[in-house]
């Protein structure tokens, strides 16, 4: 399989998950019957790093800080249209090695355009 590319940059995360939204509409008739009217579908995706260094941090905030929408080929090899919300990633410190080195787990949340 190959390594997901984000705007053009590889990189292997540790784990990707992907959940796929409706958009639309429901609508509620005086007798209660319910309609969902369904204007389409998207997917959403979360993409986690576990333990990377400091390389892959600062890769990963460069992709978080695109403010248009961008190109993402996941690990099937097909490619989206996607684009950062509010609040896109989250970075916790995992372990800080003797020499000073500092390891990180990082979640990035991308959605469909």
């Amino acid at each position: 399989m190959p390594a997901p590319v984000f705007n053009g940059t590889t990189l292997k995360p540790s784990s990707i998950s992907r959940t796929t939204r409706r958009s639309g509409s429901l609508v509620v008739a005086a007798n209660g019957a319910r309609t969902w009217i369904n204007r389409g579908t998207k997917q959403e995706w979360t993409v986690e790093w576990i333990n990377v260094d400091s390389t892959v941090r600062s890769s990963v905030l460069t992709i978080a800080g695109l403010t248009s929408d961008w190109t993402f080929t996941d690990e099937r090899g097909i490619s989206f249209t996607v684009h950062c919300e509010a609040d896109p990633i989250d970075i916790a410190t995992s372990v800080i090695m003797r020499d000073g080195d500092v390891l990180y787990d990082i979640t990035l949340r991308l959605y469909e355009a």
